[in-house]
């Protein structure tokens, strides 16, 4: 076995042709054991990768082996102990930089956390033991996202540090707003390299490669025709031919500049707003969405678009993938056109259930139609299928929902359905109440490990023990308490719902906030558990807020004649309760201010187009 120590700090070999990650992934391996042990290993090179020299004390040696090509295979890393030696291999470089995290955390009882929880959790022992044995981690998907929203600055460099340590392989760039290609030349660009971890340019794409206020003026023709006239602020015409000669252009010219970006999107613009020119309409079949029946279906019309400029950019950059996005009204299966093999779809079932899982029959929502749809894509799609999640709760009002566990069963139909793989939106001001939800992701996201380590539960335990401390058994029966009274007992809820937090009152929850109230007690010593609780204590409160607002706001809706006006009173200082109290606490990381403020007096100004409507 491997025992090293203080007094044995032992050395970490890797191959003297080894690249940068490589030896990065040595030198983090040292760094993490000097941390737990107090004794530093050497990292030592040697001029073969195989060295046959025994060593004098505990040793590992990263061994790079030939790339096979498939991402998962590559990332997979196999640990073999035996008497003073282990041997940690890799196909790629990145996958010898998550062998060495697995092994930190496995064996060192290290906890990842990031800088909006608190420090990592780092346990000091005399000794780091790994038993004689062999280990093996393998992704269960190829590409493991996150991407920005809204922005890119210093704080996300350190987000990809703690998404290397999760496992999590990919950047998907959004370059809708204002720098965010500048801000990732700055900051990302030599830190996902170093992690031998990917870069990608996508969602909402389309106005980024063809720019309104770039071309509209000269070439209303170029985007789309709604409603009789050329919109700027709608899609692109995906039939022009200059349209697509001009998209097709500008991805070589920014591939030129940025070589490392293997992964192009051309996702439509949020929203509807297709074409209805006699030529997009006649290429596509005139069906109506499952999901929107006011609409007709854009798939195969979009589909031709994206096919058409995926192979005029592979003539020229045949190692290069093109992506689309299979969502709204297009997120039916195509009828008549089939995606090339070198194209990737990412499916967005952005109007699903988040209490039931996606295969969940008995969902009242739209879980049993995306599964459905997923399956049929898969049927139809020669090359990779993603998954667009919206498991980090984006728009909805930073409220907290507990759902490890139907995360975790997704994933595990998502392998089953052929999924390769799938990007998370996150917002930093709000990770603090979704936080577990990217760790529930990370967890699904990989196979094998060491016993109990995999399992869910044991899983959240060491994370709540390394986030809440003293706290961390209290703390795990007020979000079990949450998750019984809010999601299992509670409606199908989703993206923009609202409606469920009606039933968080005091007295509901009541078990949820006395665990709480111990929570904070038993945390009193500890400063950084003591702020990770206040954080929570101040999500707890946003909700019991925004619960209190939703009901007076549903009062109001249904009131008629002079009962309104009280309602309506009642609601709007509800209101402004939740905004002032988002606005106070919007340095904690709970609470996004700005999203809550605007969905919440938009909210009030639709009540007062009814209050204006009724007779008062």
């Amino acid at each position: 076995m491997l025992e090293f120590s203080a007094a044995s700090p032992g050395v970490i070999r890797l191959a003297s042709s080894a690249d940068a990650t490589c030896r990065f992934a040595a030198e983090q391996l040292a760094y993490y054991i000097a941390l737990v042990t107090g004794g530093r290993p050497s990292v030592v090179e040697t001029s073969a990768q195989r060295s046959e020299t025994t060593p004098a004390g505990p040793a590992i040696e990263l061994r790079l082996q030939e790339r096979t090509g498939d991402r998962c295979r590559d990332e997979t890393a196999s640990l073999r102990v035996a008497d003073c030696l282990g041997v940690l291999t890799a196909r790629s470089p990145a996958g010898l930089l998550f062998g060495t995290y697995h092994i930190i955390e496995n064996f060192a009882g290290v906890c990842w956390l990031n800088r909006w929880e608190r420090e990592e959790y780092v346990p000091r022992a005399e000794k780091l033991i790994v038993p004689d044995g062999e280990y093996s981690w393998s992704p269960r998907f190829s590409c493991r996202a996150f991407t920005n929203y809204p922005r890119i600055d210093a704080e996300t460099t350190d987000f990809v540090d703690w998404m290397a340590k999760q496992g999590f392989n990919q950047y998907v760039i959004n370059p809708q707003f204002p720098g965010a290609l500048d801000a990732y030349r700055t900051f990302l660009r030599g830190a996902l390299a170093l992690r031998g971890m990917k870069a990608s340019l996508e969602h909402h794409t389309l106005p980024f490669w063809l720019t309104p206020g770039e071309y509209f003026h000269e070439h209303p023709e170029y985007f789309a025709l709604v409603g009789g006239q050329r919109r700027p602020d709608g899609q692109v015409c995906t039939s022009h031919p200059e349209v697509r000669e001009i998209i097709t252009r500008r991805i070589l010219e920014f591939l030129d500049e940025y070589p490392e970006i293997m992964e192009i999107g051309l996702w439509p613009r949020d929203g509807f707003g297709w074409c209805e020119c006699e030529v997009c309409i006649a290429g596509q079949p005139q069906v109506s969405s499952s999901l929107w029946p006011d609409l007709r279906c854009r798939t195969d019309t979009y589909l031709d678009f994206v096919n058409d400029v995926a192979e005029r950019v592979t003539q020229e950059r045949p190692d290069v993938s093109i992506t689309a996005l299979a969502y709204l009204n297009y997120a039916e299966p195509p009828q008549s056109v089939r995606p090339l093999s070198n194209l990737v779809i990412y499916f967005a079932p952005i109007l699903r259930c988040f209490k039931h899982q996606i295969n969940d029959t008995g969902c009242r929502r739209r879980n049993p139609t995306y599964a459905d749809m997923l399956l049929r894509w898969r049927d139809a799609t020669p090359g990779q299928l993603r998954l667009f999640l919206y498991d980090m709760g984006i728009d909805t009002l930073s409220l907290p929902y507990p759902c490890a566990e139907r995360i975790a069963a997704d994933f595990d139909f998502y392998e089953r359905a052929g999924v390769d793989g799938y990007v998370l939106e996150y917002v930093p001001e709000e990770w603090v109440t979704f936080g577990a939800n990217a760790r529930a992701v990370a967890f699904a996201s990989w196979k094998g490990g060491t016993g109990a380590a995999n399992q869910l539960a044991t899983h959240m335990e060491r994370y709540w023990k390394a986030l809440y401390g003293p706290s961390a058994s209290a703390m795990t029966d007020y979000w079990r308490e949450l998750a019984v009274r809010l999601v299992e007992e509670g409606p199908c809820t989703g993206h923009y719902d609202l409606s469920w937090t009606r039933r968080a009152t005091p007295g509901l929850l009541s078990s949820a906030l006395v665990s709480l109230g111990q929570a904070l007690a038993a945390a009193a010593p500890e400063k950084a558990a003591w702020q990770a609780l206040r954080r929570v204590q101040v999500s707890c409160e946003h909700l019991l807020r925004v619960g209190e607002w939703q009901r007076h706001l549903a009062e109001a809706q249904c009131c008629t004649g002079q009962a309104i006006a009280r309602a309506a009173e009642l609601a709007a200082a509800a209101a402004e309760a939740v905004v002032a109290w988002a606005r106070a606490n919007e340095s904690f990381g709970a609470v996004h201010a700005e999203k809550v403020a605007d969905r919440v007096w938009r909210e009030m100004q639709a009540l007062g187009g009814i209050c204006s409507g009724n007779s008062v």
